[in-house]
């Protein structure tokens, strides 16, 4: 007897190893998944500019960044200094701290687009807030008085044309890349549930968009995380109590899912090498015998010493 509907992950040929550099851009989804390539010895690079969600703010990133934009639209609240197309994590107590800040970031986010194997990017809603001012769609309000922002609801057309502006100029920097999209499953329930869902439709039509424009470039591909979690975990047991965000358990279900996809069985049996190597490495000792102590982190250094000498891509 069957209770519930799979959800079709599709198999990526490109198989992505351990030497391959992989960048993830987007919404906190992006961060929960990053973290799971990260703690499997991938080298990843992970919102650069803070958690983001809108795919306008997001596009407005990559092209500053690849254009080299000296203009970084930067505020001061409270003797800091922010920027509305960062997060607030990105700050600083001087404007010219945080001009230089970004400008690093930059710089250091258009070497890993010219280097990276794949960019996985998540879109996370089609709501956004706009400044009064100049109409400019933030990143962040920063907790700034709400009179400063007009809210939005991008249009999948308008933000489509954005889009590919952002994989032409990735494409011209780096023709081998593989852009992997996802919608992030996080609902903005702020906005309303049926408005959040309208905004998730939005979304699914802008990577329908670029699928369609870019189709003959075989380079754009599509991952259901979306789908995962609410159609095959329909159940509020998948979520975090705000019932909003997924679980440990829902993102570990789609990690499984993702790591099935776009892994060769080489791939995952090394995942698992380095996973176990980790619990190894955070274990801790219960014995107060320093000798025993001194025997665990010998035993202990050979064994990982070992291991990535006859495994260099592997980032531990």
């Amino acid at each position: 007897m069957k209770f519930k509907l799979d959800t079709k992950v599709p198999i990526f040929n490109q198989k992505i190893t351990h030497k391959d550099k992989v960048i993830f851009f987007g919404s906190c989804f992006s961060d929960e998944i990053s973290e799971r390539f990260k703690n499997a010895g991938f080298d990843v690079l992970s919102n650069p500019f803070g958690t983001i969600f809108h795919p306008l703010s997001m596009a407005k990133n990559f092209q500053d960044s690849i254009n080299q934009n000296p203009e970084l639209s930067i505020f001061e609240s409270k003797n800091h200094f922010f920027s509305w197309a960062c997060s607030t994590l990105i700050n600083s107590d001087t404007k010219i701290g945080l001009e230089n800040k970004i400008r690093k970031i930059q710089v250091d986010f258009l070497e890993h687009i010219g280097k990276s194997s794949y960019l996985f990017i998540t879109f996370g809603t089609s709501f956004a807030y706009a400044l009064h001012e100049n109409k400019q769609i933030v990143a962040n309000c920063h907790k700034q008085e709400s009179t400063l922002f007009r809210k939005v609801f991008s249009g999948s057309t308008e933000m489509s044309e954005a889009w590919k502006e952002v994989l032409e100029l990735i494409f011209t920097k780096n023709p081998h890349i593989k852009i992997v999209f996802t919608v992030s499953p996080v609902r903005h329930s702020k906005d309303g549930l049926a408005e959040n869902n309208r905004s998730k439709a939005r979304l699914f039509e802008l990577i329908s968009s670029l699928e369609s424009h870019f189709k003959t470039k075989n380079r754009l591909h599509y991952f259901p995380s979306y789908e995962i979690i609410i159609d095959e975990l329909r159940d509020y047991r998948f979520y975090k109590e705000d019932l909003i965000h997924p679980s440990e358990q829902a993102i570990n279900y789609i990690w499984e899912k993702l790591k099935a996809a776009f892994f060769s069985e080489k791939t995952l049996k090394l995942i698992d090498e380095v996973e176990n190597l980790r619990k190894l490495n955070n274990h801790k000792i219960l014995t107060t015998n320093q000798e025993e102590i001194d025997f665990f982190n010998e035993n202990k250094s050979i064994k990982i010493e070992k291991f990535l000498k006859e495994n260099s891509d592997v980032n531990f």
